[in-house]
């Protein structure tokens, strides 16, 4: 009895376990085909009363993977797609490995061509919509991006590259004009050819497609200033058991152009087909950026949720660049799976908007992806995954230089900063005469203070973590002011490792300056020498100089706009170094060639009375400004 009690209660443990890891992850695989029994592309497969699913691939498979939260709540899924019919089936009962989707015929009787000013009332009665048809709350986007770079004509099927990731991002409500948003990346893969090696340029932006291709939520293109458009309806559909007009549209400069599809009964756009042709201004996505760009076309689709709202559902790009190989292609797919209540995502999390994508994913993982909704890659690109990046590309065909293998590294390391500089300058008593056949200075001034202002501009190298080495110039603003040509290092502390950064900064310049005081301007008849020089007659500008060597320590802080863009102020203490003091000769008649010649106390009958070490000197400054990492 004993035995028999102990075998019943290790068969229910059992089956328990079983229960248990079925509810905690759920899968359907199947296929979605038309009457044909061919694929059907980006079928949208929803869970009934969720904002959970997924889509089928170009040749209609695809998995839905439900996550225990939903699991046990599962029995019914909504399949849609653009001329079908919809479907909502029983995943307990039928038969999810084939399903076919009928097509919803719409008889051409019921099409109305009417004139473009009833096209235009359509769309401007769906931006006006825009409010009541899409969320008015903020909310995270759970979603999965393909990027693909290939040749358009290569020996090899095989693409330079293939990036996948899931991704999640925060959507601001779309009663708002959302340009960028913020996006953090769950888990990504890669394949990478050798031939990738060979080229210069690394695609950017490829995570953000669920901010930069949102038409809706951007309120650019034809949203933005209706007015600067042609519109046509030519056509209508059926998506969902309603139906859709088809707006063709043309920007006035004839550089874009495309559709707009918006249902009939709430004037929602459901859909926005875009292209752009050669000749546009797109700053997107590439280094250098648009260089030999030949098209651009890029699509967004939105879906209808349980709560009668419409949401960003997928978005594709696509666009090519001539290069002396041949044509690059660059493919893109983003595909909303999940909406998820809205969180922030912290600073540190963020992927930013001008990373390279490719280089944020990682390496094959195949357990991952059975975790999420993804669109399942077709049978070569899994085989590439699978290889764990083999190369297409034969040995010693694609050489690699060391400019296009070296530089990149060496930009990722610079700092490239401008800023604006003010300082003290104290200004001591003194009297000065000059006397030379052709001009003749007095001059006396009192002990008094200025304010000066200069324009700085440095480029800095890492070289070591958070230690960086460079170059730093200053100039005047104004006539009095100070001109210095410094060797500066510096080195980084980040107080706030766990989001965004607040970098402090210990820095030393050493280097020569020039502290320069505006007297006067004086005009002579005739041409005169200094130290050997000759200005010519005309008008001649007078500054008190001090040439000096200086070291300058200095204390930073910085704050990141972006993981490129840094704000930053400093404060500096200026110590100088072997003073010399004399007046500067300016000629003022010309510009580009102007002469300048520095003459030092006690030369040529130069006499400046006062002590020479307190005439001019410059203690404290403070710097304000911008500096950029690539």
């Amino acid at each position: 009895m004993i035995h028999v009690l102990r075998k019943l209660v290790l068969i229910l443990s059992i089956n328990f376990v079983t229960i248990q890891g079925v509810l905690c992850q759920t899968s359907f695989k199947g296929r979605i085909v038309d009457s044909k029994a061919e694929g059907i592309p980006y079928a949208h497969i929803i869970v009934e009363g969720t904002q959970l699913g997924t889509y089928s691939n170009n040749e209609g498979f695809f998995i839905l993977n439900i996550p225990s939260p939903y699991s046990s709540k599962v029995n019914e899924i909504n399949i849609t797609c653009v001329g079908y019919v919809p479907l909502q089936l029983n995943v307990h009962r039928d038969d999810l490995s084939h399903i076919q989707l009928d097509e919803d015929i719409l008889e051409l009787s019921t099409v109305e061509i009417t004139p473009r000013d009833h096209a235009k009332d359509l769309v401007l009665n769906s931006i006006r919509n825009i409010p009541n048809n899409y969320p008015g709350h903020k909310e995270n986007y759970v979603g999965f991006v393909r990027e693909t770079l290939s040749w358009e004509k290569s020996g090899s099927k095989n693409p330079l590259y293939v990036a996948e990731a899931v991704i999640e991002s925060s959507k601001d409500p779309y009663s708002m004009t959302s340009r960028k948003g913020h996006v953090k990346l769950i888990e990504g893969r890669r394949y990478v050819s050798r031939g990738l090696d060979t080229l210069r340029e690394r695609i950017i932006s490829g995570a953000h497609h669920v901010h930069r291709f949102d038409v809706v939520a951007r309120k650019d293109e034809f949203i933005s200033n209706p007015g600067r458009f042609y519109y046509e309806l030519i056509d209508t559909t059926r998506f969902n058991n309603s139906n859709i007009y088809e707006v063709a549209f043309s920007h006035k400069n004839q550089l874009k152009s495309g559709s707009i599809f918006i249902e009939d009964s709430t004037f929602v756009i459901t859909r926005v087909i875009i292209h752009y042709k050669p000749g546009f201004d797109f700053s997107l996505l590439i280094f250098p950026p648009g260089r030999g760009r030949t098209y651009l076309k890029y699509e967004a689709n939105y879906y209808r949720g349980y709560d009668d709202k419409w949401r960003l559902e997928r978005t594709s790009y696509a666009t090519a660049f001539k290069r002396k190989r041949g044509t690059l292609n660059l493919r893109s797919n983003y595909a909303t799976t999940e909406i998820r209540q809205s969180s922030d995502i912290s600073y540190i999390d963020r992927i930013q908007i001008r990373d390279i994508y490719l280089d944020k994913t990682g390496t094959y993982n195949p357990d991952f992806w059975a975790n999420y909704n993804i669109i399942l890659p077709s049978r070569n690109t899994e085989d590439l995954f699978q290889e764990k990046g083999r190369s297409n590309t034969p040995p010693g065909k694609e050489p690699v230089t060391m400019t296009k293998k070296v530089l990149p590294k060496i930009l990722t390391k610079l700092k490239l900063g401008h800023a604006v500089n003010w300082s003290g300058m104290e200004i001591g008593s003194y009297n000065l005469t000059y006397n030379n056949p052709a001009l003749g200075i007095q001059h006396a001034e009192g002990s008094s203070a200025q304010s000066t202002w200069t324009l700085s501009s440095f480029i800095l190298y890492e070289f070591r973590p958070n230690t960086f080495v460079g170059l730093l110039t200053e100039s005047p603003i104004s006539k009095t002011g100070i001109t210095s040509y410094d060797l500066a290092v510096s080195k980084d502390l980040n107080l706030n490792q766990n989001g965004r950064p607040i970098i402090v900064s210990l820095g030393l310049r050493v280097g020569y300056q020039h502290l320069n005081r505006f007297i006067n301007n004086y005009t002579t008849e005739t041409r005169y020498e200094i130290k050997g020089k000759t200005f010519d007659s005309g008008k001649t500008g007078i500054f008190l100089t001090k040439k000096q060597f200086h070291l300058q320590p200095n204390l930073g802080l910085s704050i990141e706009k972006s993981n490129r863009l840094c704000f930053f102020t400093a404060i500096n203490y200026n110590v100088p170094i072997d003073r010399k003091i004399g007046l500067t000769f300016v000629e003022r008649n010309e510009f580009l060639f102007r002469k300048r010649q520095f003459l030092r106390n006690g030369d040529e009958s130069l006499f400046i009375g006062g002590n020479n070490n307190n005439i001019l000197t410059v203690n404290v400054s403070i710097d304000a400004g911008i500096f950029l990492r690539f």
